[in-house]
């Protein structure tokens, strides 16, 4: 069974010099689609055009003469160029030359650039050159930084990103690779499914209400889904499943096997077997599934398909919904199996997400509408929900960074044992009267972050908090004291504890209504 842990980063009272420069930005890069978001503070997520005015950038990348073009001008010469075009780039990341089965698997059919071995790993092999798979997931990341900028107006270096619910380390090795190309540096990974959480904020919702959701992610090569639990602000990715069977292309495949037999009627051509028309069917097919998702129909307009004789029909959803109930019923098993694997029946999900280009199709969002009883959330776009989850992440990581950083200038280090690399060894928590009182536990990522109200004893104006660490062996060793006096009479106090990811634990009392009063330290721990 698999778990992944994100814990959710509560937003904290900061100053607002430091919330005015703590701007997220998030990455989401699939096989097929790439999306930027911004994250103000204490503002909702913003996905931003690139430089084409699109909010979807095409992950292609295509060898003119002798540069590198990203994007939608890598897709325009698709057909014409299509042995210089790099397509499913995220696909072969972190796969070394040993896995030849696997890299053959993958790119089985393409009628594009292959991979295969070459001197820095895997590469791209274009008719005159080669190119490495990491250097031509940096030109997707360059174009997603350029993007970026023109919203913040500024330069963009750190950044989170999602990544696959599979995403080995040597994926994750790949990929820094490529940010470090682009002059970036990816401060954090997020999984799909966990990032489609974020996006509905559904860590939040989970401190009173747990809850177990279904991640749907149909994406352009394939599919997923995902079952995470929500519990006390803290979003575990319990279980996944995937399928090639279903994805975004096979559907596109649905509208070709219409559009074939079309054009050999009306100009008695058989073109099943010629690769660019083909190519051409390919691209009509797959903006005729996305305006199938909210139309009846759809008008297809290919000129010069083949020999001169251009293809002009339509087709209506309800053949295209037909010939595509292989797929629907694939989709059916795929969730029906993951809930019974892990013991569970539909009635038992609370909440569905819908995540990937084709989480917009009538097809899929009515089989969830249907067997999860109105439970599915789909109002932000699919192939958008990734970028919008991370990008909170990235606002929230820089905000405690910077937090982090004002504290460790104004406040003198206190020594402490913690170790925090990469999550808890220990308990952190307060020292009560009645015995220790564990508010982080080990085992937790950081950097994360706990609020607890404390009242003063009665009679008294001030409180105390004694933060300590308990060890494995349950010995408890204190961290800091800090004590906030002068409170008005029925005052409480919020006292805040951030573990942070370089082994430091920042504590701040702050009198409720009276945020003047307050009283901050620093504790490093050891590296």
């Amino acid at each position: 069974l698999l778990t992944h842990h994100y814990h959710r980063i509560m937003s904290a009272e900061t100053k607002t010099t430091t919330a005015t420069t703590c701007v997220g930005v998030g990455f989401s890069v699939g096989c097929t689609a790439a999306v930027v978001a911004v994250c103000q503070p204490d503002s909702h997520p913003i996905v931003v055009a690139n430089p084409s005015g699109d909010r979807v950038t095409p992950c292609c990348v295509g060898l003119v003469g002798e540069e590198l073009v990203a994007g939608i001008a890598a897709k325009r010469g698709i057909v014409r160029n299509r042995k210089n075009t790099a397509l499913n780039v995220i696909d072969f990341l972190g796969l070394k030359a040993e896995d030849e089965e696997k890299v053959n698997s993958l790119q089985s059919g393409t009628k594009f650039a292959r991979v295969g071995e070459g001197d820095n790993g895997l590469q791209y092999n274009f008719l005159e050159s080669s190119v490495s798979c990491v250097d031509v997931a940096a030109q997707i990341l360059q174009l997603q930084k350029i993007t970026g900028e023109a919203q913040v107006h500024g330069d963009v270096k750190k950044v989170a990103m999602s990544c696959p619910v599979d995403a080995s380390d040597a994926w994750m090795e790949d990929m820094r690779k490529a940010a470090s190309i682009a002059g970036l540096d990816i401060i954090h990974f997020v999984h799909e499914p966990i990032a489609a959480c974020l996006a509905y904020n559904l860590e939040a919702e989970s401190v009173k209400h747990p809850s177990t959701i279904l991640v749907a992610d149909i994406g352009g090569t394939k599919s997923s889904v995902s079952l995470v639990r929500a519990v006390g602000g803290m979003l575990q990715l319990k279980a996944f499943k995937t399928s090639r069977i279903l994805s975004g292309k096979k559907y596109d495949e649905v509208i070709t096997k219409i559009l074939v037999p079309e054009f050999k009627r009306v100009s008695k051509m058989d073109i099943s077997d010629e690769v660019n028309p083909m190519l051409k069917l390919s691209l009509a097919s797959e903006q005729a599934k996305k305006s199938l998702s909210h139309s009846q129909s759809a008008l297809i307009s290919v000129d010069g398909l083949f020999e001169g004789m251009d293809l002009h029909c339509s087709v209506q959803k309800a053949k295209f919904e037909g010939l595509a109930s292989p797929l629907k019923n694939e989709l059916t098993s795929l969730v029906d199996n993951i809930l019974q694997e892990n013991n569970l029946t539909r009635d038992a999900v609370d909440k569905v997400v819908l995540q990937g280009g084709c989480a917009a199709m009538t097809l899929v969002k009515s089989f969830f509408k249907y067997a999860f009883e109105n439970k599915s959330l789909s109002h932000i776009n699919g192939e958008e929900v990734s970028a919008v989850g991370v990008s909170r992440v990235a606002q929230q990581l820089l905000s405690h960074d910077k937090a982090s950083e004002e504290a460790e200038k104004a406040l003198d280090s206190i020594s402490c044992t913690t170790v925090v690399a990469p999550a808890l060894s220990v308990d952190i928590g307060l020292k009560l009267a009645s015995g220790f009182k564990p508010l982080i536990f080990h085992g937790a990522c950081v950097p994360t972050r706990v609020h607890v109200l404390m009242n003063p004893p009665s009679g008294k104006t001030f409180v105390v908090a004694n933060i300590c660490e308990r060890g494995e062996n349950g010995t408890i060793r204190g961290i800091a004291r800090l004590c906030l006096a002068d409170l008005q009479d029925g005052s409480c106090v919020d006292c805040v504890i951030v573990a942070s990811k370089d082994g430091s634990v920042q504590t701040s009392l702050t009198e409720k209504g009276n945020p003047e009063n307050s009283i901050s330290c620093s504790s490093k721990g050891k590296e």
